[in-house]
């Protein structure tokens, strides 16, 4: 019989199961009832509790009854690749496999994508044909997962060709369990080939052993009978159909601007490797590896692993490369927040680069200009008045400069906010007509990434324009308007990331964002004089928009917020921007005033009234990326409406 020479389990992952308790062996089996049947997984992970050393090996399944693989190109099974954190992903075909192969191996191509992607090894379960199919397609079977797991270089267990064999000596009754499935037996030699194909360790002599049934093939491959027997022929069968590992090196970097030394290492038991540097085979009388190789030249190193009795395995290619050495030329800096109060401190942080876009180690300057002072680690004292500064990191001559706000203005008590910005048409007004057209609207703030006082908005072409606005009482959108969406800002400023959350009191359907994102909704439409609480949602370090939209129908209308931390208490430390470029302070009240409440009766109208979303798109708003990352601001801020008409109706 001849067997294909291929490089078995990648030697990380043989470091993984091979450690005692280090880390569970996570595989997913992606399959059919070959594989459920008999409870194949199961039968793999008692095989490693029983191993010695134990092996801790935790098999799932993603299985579809009587499945092709290309039946598993699912989103549900391509998240379970992509998030299970496994180290092996196991594929098993059905006809497919030796009736359309072509289509076989396309499934694989695709699902091995996903499973690379997801930083996991493919690996192969070979099957068999039907008991009433022709002979013949046993070689088609066996040939097409050979031919796809040579091409994608994945291991395969080849429980197909120990089936076969066992074909030769057993009856068909001890084999196939219903023409199509396994035996209780053949699904336990199905589990040794997997065990032995993914671990590398022996089956033979493991204390799991649920085979009863006592028959004893006449042939020469074994004396024993039972599980046993069926060890010591999958055994066999693995080892000299995948091969050796492939040798690992270390360093991995294959780049040195100094001399070097080369390790390498093969985890298989009694394994050597045999090596060249002249980028050539290594044979059987190549020279054998027994201490780190020094090298001061680009070089191209070669390694095979040998074993009595085993395939080699593939040959492991390395070349180090001589380069010049790394020398500082580029500089990233990484502030935490480009706003800061007069006299807090606040730390910074670089990382120099080299010419190849590599980290290195090198000693950084800073130095602050227009107030203050920065030490040798980063920390930058304010001092000083409100106004801009300058901070550089610099070495070797390359040096990365960034600008600093200190603004003022003392911590906001919680209330009802009396200032905001509002958008508003031409005579003032903030009640925005609601229009009915089936269309999207998408209206936008161009380079801004925030509303700002005095500018322009197009909503439908119609021009509106963001202005600052006053609300004595603490209630906004009072007047008994009908049909229209009311829209508020304000950006606020955090020392911290933290948690807040917006409590309210509003007549009328209202929504709120925060930066990019919907934080909460409400689709009451009577006015409220109970304060609500949205959702907690996560603030930035700096500077955070928030825009609040009111959409009213008909009935009264009103709105009345302020902010508190996720528990519904008083949030401290935040500061507002109103007009130009630093924070101040604005007023607010302990709640707003009652005088202007109307009581409503409840009105019910049919099906959901059409709501207006705000998304944030990502634009160019500076070249300065290190400010966009570390706010986290939507460079843009849009508006969002589906219009549909609805016709209210009394239920």
């Amino acid at each position: 019989m001849t067997f294909r020479r291929f490089a078995a389990v990648p030697p990380g992952l043989l470091i993984l199961c091979c450690a005692l308790y280090a880390a569970p062996l996570k595989v997913l089996f992606v399959n059919n009832s070959l594989t459920y049947f008999n409870n194949l997984p199961g039968l793999i992970d008692s095989l490693g509790m029983r191993a010695n050393p134990p092996l801790d090996i935790r098999c799932d399944m993603h299985s579809i009854p009587g499945s092709e693989l290309t039946e598993h190109l699912t989103p549900e099974c391509l998240a379970l690749i992509r998030d299970g954190d496994y180290d092996f992903v196991v594929l098993q075909g059905y006809m497919d496999a030796y009736l359309y192969p072509e289509r076989f191996y396309a499934a694989a191509r695709q699902l091995n994508d996903s499973i690379l992607k997801a930083g996991a090894q493919t690996a192969f379960y070979m099957t068999w044909p039907w008991a009433s199919d022709s002979a013949s397609l046993f070689d088609t079977c066996i040939h097409s997962y050979d031919s796809i797991g040579a091409e994608l270089r994945a291991p395969v267990a080849p429980v197909g060709r120990v089936f076969r064999q066992l074909l030769s000596c057993l009856s068909q009754q001890q084999v196939y369990g219903d023409g199509v499935h396994p035996t209780g037996a053949m699904s336990y030699m199905a589990a040794c080939v997997i065990f032995a194909t993914l671990t590398g360790r022996n089956p033979v002599g493991n204390s799991f052993d649920p085979v009863v049934t006592p028959f004893s093939p006449s042939n020469t491959w074994s004396c024993d009978s039972g599980g046993p027997a069926l060890q010591r022929l999958s055994w066999e069968t693995a080892r000299l159909y995948n091969g050796l590992p492939r040798p690992v090196f270390a360093p991995e970097r294959q780049t040195f601007w100094e001399p070097i030394t080369i390790s390498l290492t093969v985890n298989y038991d009694s394994a050597i490797i045999r090596y060249t540097l002249d980028g050539t085979e290594p044979t059987a009388s190549s020279t054998i590896y027994a201490a780190p190789v020094p090298i001061s030249a680009t070089t191209t190193i070669s390694a095979v692993a040998f074993k009595d009795g085993f395939r080699s395995s593939f040959p492991a290619v390395h070349t180090y490369r001589l380069i010049d050495p790394p020398v500082l030329t580029s500089i990233a800096v990484a502030p935490h927040s480009r706003w800061v109060l007069p006299a807090e401190t606040r730390r910074f942080s670089a990382a120099p680069f080299d010419q190849y876009g590599d980290t290195m180690d090198a000693r950084l300057a800073w130095a602050v200009s227009g107030g203050g002072s920065i030490d040798s680690t980063g920390l930058f004292a304010v001092g000083g008045t409100p106004g801009p500064r300058t901070i550089t990191a610099s070495g070797n001559g390359i040096s990365r400069s960034f600008d600093v706000v200190v603004g003022q203005g003392d911590s906001l008590p919680g209330g009802y906010l009396q200032g905001m910005l509002m958008l508003q048409d031409s005579t003032g007004s903030c009640y925005l007509p609601t229009y009915y057209s089936p269309s999207y609207n998408l209206i936008g703030i161009d380079q801004i990434g925030v509303p700002v006082p005095g500018k322009t908005q197009f909503v439908d072409r119609i021009a509106y324009r963001w202005t600052w606005a006053t609300s004595p009482d603490g209630w906004w959108a009072q007047e008994d308007r009908n049909f229209f969406d009311a829209y508020f800002a304000v950006t606020i400023v955090s020392q911290a990331s933290r948690m807040l959350r917006i409590a309210y009191r509003a007549g009328g359907s209202i929504r709120f964002w925060c930066n990019d994102s919907i934080i909460d909704e409400s689709d009451s439409l009577l006015r409220s004089t109970t304060e609500v609480l949205t959702k907690a949602f996560p603030i930035n370090q700096g500077r955070n928009c928030v825009i609040l939209r009111l959409h009213d129908w008909y009935d009264s209308n009103s709105l009345a917020v302020r902010f508190t931390d996720s528990a519904g208490d008083t949030a401290h430390d935040l500061w507002y921007f109103t007009e130009g470029d630093l924070p101040t302070k604005i007023a607010a009240l302990p709640a707003p005033i009652p005088h202007g409440i109307v009581r409503a009766a409840p009105v019910m109208t049919a099906g959901r009234l059409p709501v207006v979303d705000l998304r944030g798109r990502i634009v160019s708003v500076a070249e300065d990326r290190e400010a966009i990352r570390a706010l986290r601001l939507p460079p843009g801020v849009y508006l969002m409406s589906d219009r549909r008409k609805i016709n209210p109706i009394i239920r």
